[in-house]
C-alpha cells in the first residue's frame, strides 16, 4: 500500500468511526445500552477523529489549507462539547442510591429537552464534519501519489 492509499484509508476509517459514534449517540438518547457507548465518551484527543486531526495536521494544511483544518478542528470540538453535555445530564440522574439501579429513565422530563437540543447541535456539527471529510477525500484522490511521499514519516 503506497502512502496515498494509506492516507485515504485513514480518512475512510475516520468517517466510519465518526458514523459509529453518531449511531451510539442515537442509542444513548433512546436509553438503549450499547457496547460502543464507552467509545462515544472518549476525550476529543483520544478518539480516532481527534487523533487524525492532530496527527495529520501537517497533511491537512498542506493539501486542503489552514481554513479547512481550523473548520475540521472546530466542528470536532463542537461535537464533543455537546455530547459531553448530554453525558453530564445523564450522569446527574444516575447519582444516589436509586439512580444507580433505576436505569429506565435516562433524563428527567425537563432535561430531555435540553439533551435533545445538545443532540441537535452535535448532529449539525457532525453533518458538517462528515461532509467536509468526504470533500477532503475526493480532493485527496485527485492529488498525485508522489505528493504524499513527504508525509510518509508521519504515523497513521
Amino acid at each position: 500500500m503506497n502512502e496515498k492509499e494509506k492516507m485515504i484509508a485513514h480518512l475512510d476509517d475516520v468517517v466510519k468511526e465518526h458514523e459509529k459514534h453518531r449511531w451510539a449517540l442515537d442509542f444513548v438518547m433512546k436509553g438503549v445500552p450499547t457496547n460502543e457507548e464507552k467509545e462515544l465518551w472518549l476525550p476529543e484527543q483520544s478518539c480516532l477523529c481527534g487523533q487524525f486531526i492532530s496527527l495529520r495536521k501537517k497533511w491537512i494544511i498542506a493539501f486542503f489549507g489552514s481554513d479547512i483544518y481550523t473548520r475540521l478542528y472546530a466542528l470536532h470540538k463542537t461535537w464533543h462539547s455537546n455530547i459531553y453535555k448530554i453525558k453530564s445530564l445523564r450522569e446527574k440522574n444516575k447519582k444516589g442510591f436509586l439512580g444507580r439501579f433505576l436505569k429506565s429513565r435516562q433524563f428527567k422530563d425537563g432535561e430531555l429537552d435540553i439533551a435533545k437540543a445538545h443532540e441537535n447541535e452535535a448532529l449539525k456539527a457532525s453533518d458538517d464534519f462528515l461532509a467536509l471529510l468526504k470533500k477532503m477525500r475526493l480532493k485527496a484522490e485527485s492529488i498525485a501519489a508522489y505528493r504524499y511521499e513527504e508525509f510518509a514519516s508521519e504515523k497513521a
